[in-house]
């Protein structure tokens, strides 16, 4: 995702009239966007997977492997709402007739209104401004610019957070897998 916000970010820096490589780099987003969307229902289908697997009535074992289940269940869990926070309902390809006006005015609407609008939701607006927009002035631009700068702050930060999140995860491993051996 970040390498999308950054070619998009780029390609925003150097446009100087040209719309069909903005137009790329925002589908080149958007496929990324669908890719995040498919690693999620994967996550929820490993969530489902992993609540089917039947178990002997090994006391000890039984013990250890509802411990693994429940890391394994907050794991996915924790990667799921972090995906889900990075994603929002996807931009329209060709945003066409009166509906999207309408829709776009109430986003817009409705961002202003409240007052915590993520950066990836504020990000998502000026998009989709943007791209339905016939003349492209240099106001949108540096707005978007700006979100997308706020936006790749925020995914470095997280990218922060899941490094602490992964070395926990290990810990865990390890002290399960310790827990098994003894």
């Amino acid at each position: 995702m970040r390498e999308g916000l950054q070619g998009l970010e780029s390609s925003l820096r150097r446009r100087t009239g040209r719309e069909s490589c903005l137009e790329g780099e925002i589908r080149a987003y958007m496929d990324t966007r669908k890719e995040m969307n498919k690693m999620i229902r994967n996550l929820k289908g490993m969530d489902r997977k992993c609540k089917s697997v039947v178990l002997d009535n090994d006391s000890e074992m039984v013990g250890v492997v509802n411990m693994l289940r429940e890391a394994e269940e907050i794991s996915l869990s924790m990667f799921d709402s972090l995906l889900s926070f990075l994603l929002l309902p996807k931009l329209r390809s060709k945003p066409t007739g009166w509906p999207i006006v309408s829709k776009l005015l109430h986003s817009r609407r409705a961002l202003c209104d409240r007052m915590e609008a993520t950066e990836a939701e504020k990000l998502e607006v000026e998009l989709s401004l943007l791209k339905s927009s016939k003349d492209i002035k240099l106001e949108q631009v540096q707005k978007l610019l700006k979100d997308l700068e706020a936006f790749q702050a925020t995914i470095k930060e997280t990218e922060g957070d899941l490094e602490c999140i992964f070395r926990q995860l290990l810990k865990t491993r390890v002290s399960l897998l310790n827990i098994l051996n003894h």
